[in-house]
């Protein structure tokens, strides 16, 4: 049976994120998408991106040690929202 708590599951295809760049001293919010939906000036990640690859399972308040052809990062999961991703993929990644 799915969680009722969309907030604080493990990062997935559909999560929306606030990660905070520690080195940088910036926030971003960004969505995890498939190939085809992904335009980083609108937040929206591709899922197999080095950045996404990295925060995948992952739950807030975890920190994680990114290296992207930006350079290296370490970001920090502020939030998850899973509130959005459909209860029909739910059930599917729950099968």
């Amino acid at each position: 049976m799915p969680s009722t708590d969309n907030y604080t599951e493990p990062i997935r295809l559909g999560s929306i994120v606030d990660v905070l760049y520690m080195d940088k001293g910036f926030r971003r919010e960004l969505a995890v998408v498939a190939p085809q939906e992904a335009n980083p000036f609108q937040g929206k990640m591709n899922v197999r991106s080095p950045l996404c690859r990295a925060i995948l399972g992952q739950k807030q308040g975890d920190i994680v040690d990114l290296s992207a052809p930006g350079g290296r990062f370490r970001i920090q999961i502020m939030g998850v929202d899973n509130s959005r991703i459909p209860a029909e993929a739910e059930l599917v990644e729950d099968s």
